[in-house]
């Protein structure tokens, strides 16, 4: 993470799948008495092995939803005083492939399925800006859920396969060229840029962008474009905050 003001550049090191590490760097965030201009909750884990974090955690649930949940809520006065913030929450059209599995969200009495905890953890992202924007945008702060493409070239795709690859082409409604599926590292933040820049956007969430344009809102999967409904309801954002509280073991205000 990155602050800074008059040319000085502040780095604080984070691993969002542990909590005691989520809050260290969030008070050194506020310690800078400064606003936060702009937040994107860009880092996460994909199709990582089962691992569970010091509270028993399913990894992916822990990294790319519980840890930007934790770390919105301690930024949230920051945002506020900033007047205009932008709040980007990275997703993935990979929330086709899983809802919110409320009965089992940490894999206890299921089979453990990479994809499956992945998918979850990204429509919890989309939720994630679902229940931030209902709390913070009377406050000034545009909240906005983004889904950057299909990019493996940076260490998020460190666990793939090429098994795994081919299974993401035939599951983003590709054909068989890999290569014209897979975005660059440019292209594949293009689309954050826009949502965290863009003055159009100024007030407009929550929304689920994609390709630097709003995606259309879909009923069924098809695991290339479009957000599913289920991953825009206000009731589930709520639901699942509360349940990130409980499984934390802490109040998460915003």
């Amino acid at each position: 993470m990155l602050a800074g003001g008059a040319g000085i550049v502040h780095t604080h090191v984070v691993d969002l799948m542990e909590p005691g590490s989520v809050a260290q760097c969030g008070q050194a965030v506020l310690a800078l008495g400064r606003p936060v201009d702009i937040l994107i909750n860009n880092a996460g884990i994909m199709a990582a092995p089962l691992a569970r974090n010091s509270l028993g955690i399913e990894s992916h649930l822990a990294t790319n939803y519980l840890g930007h949940a934790q770390l919105v809520s301690l930024l949230a006065p920051a945002m506020k005083a900033a007047g205009k913030a932008r709040l980007v929450s990275l997703t993935s059209t990979g929330h086709h492939w899983s809802p919110v599995i409320f009965d089992d969200l940490n894999f206890e009495r299921r089979p453990y399925d990479k994809w499956q905890a992945y998918g979850q953890s990204k429509c919890g992202d989309c939720l994630l800006a679902v229940k931030a924007s209902a709390h913070l945008l009377q406050s000034g702060v545009t909240v906005l859920a983004v889904h950057p493409g299909l990019i493996v070239s940076t260490n998020l795709g460190r666990y793939l396969t090429p098994e795994d690859l081919h299974w993401l082409q035939t599951n983003q409604g590709g054909d068989q060229n890999a290569s014209i599926h897979f975005k660059s590292i440019e292209s594949g933040a293009a689309t954050s840029v826009w949502a965290a820049t863009a003055p159009a956007l100024e007030g407009a969430g929550p929304l689920y962008l994609e390709d630097c344009h709003v995606a259309p809102v879909i009923d069924e999967p098809n695991y290339f474009n479009g957000v599913m409904r289920d991953a825009l309801n206000p009731a589930d954002a709520n639901r699942l905050w509360a349940e990130a509280e409980r499984m934390l073991g802490i109040a998460l205000p915003l």
